[in-house]
């Protein structure tokens, strides 16, 4: 089953990926769109469909009282492109990316908070599956591995064995 992997944002982090139920995940490609919205549209107009079947994954966003600039909403415009595109859609909020445990220490939620994302990082890495900028052409690969978190528990969360495994 092919599936593709959305953490949206003014940068969104895409993740394409064959998953085969007792073989260890395949990515197929890795890249960052710029741009917001715009930028993921084209991307999907760019004869983005192969025609084989295919899953999409998508980071859900949260609206929090927090939230005052029109940028910081763009994930939710980017939900709503890609709901446009197709109806296989998977969302999932942005905790699915705690891959290692939901205890790694600290005294405050940021201490908490920065320990989870390192174990997160960390299980990327040992899967061999952690990303820099350099690999996927950009200045960085923030968003590509944040994709990469919510392929992993997607993969997880439907038995792939090999994740399991891993995990």
């Amino acid at each position: 089953m092919r599936v593709t992997v959305w953490d949206p944002g003014m940068s969104t982090g895409v993740v394409s990926a064959e998953i085969e139920y007792d073989k260890p995940l395949r990515i197929l490609d890795a890249y960052q769109i710029h741009d917001g919205v715009s930028g993921v549209i084209l991307a999907l107009g760019d004869d983005y469909d192969d025609g084989r079947p295919h899953k999409f994954v998508v980071e859900k966003f949260r609206v929090t009282p927090r939230v005052y600039k029109a940028a910081e909403v763009e994930a939710l415009r980017i939900e709503g492109a890609l709901m446009l595109f197709t109806s296989l859609i998977d969302f999932q909020y942005n905790g699915a990316m705690l891959l290692a445990g939901a205890n790694n220490g600290g005294s405050t939620a940021a201490q908490k908070a920065s320990k989870n994302k390192i174990a997160a990082d960390n299980v990327l890495r040992g899967m061999g599956l952690w990303h820099t900028g350099k690999m996927i052409m950009d200045k960085d690969a923030y968003d590509v591995n944040s994709a990469m978190k919510h392929l992993v528990a997607y993969a997880r969360g439907i038995g792939h064995v090999p994740t399991i495994a891993a995990l």
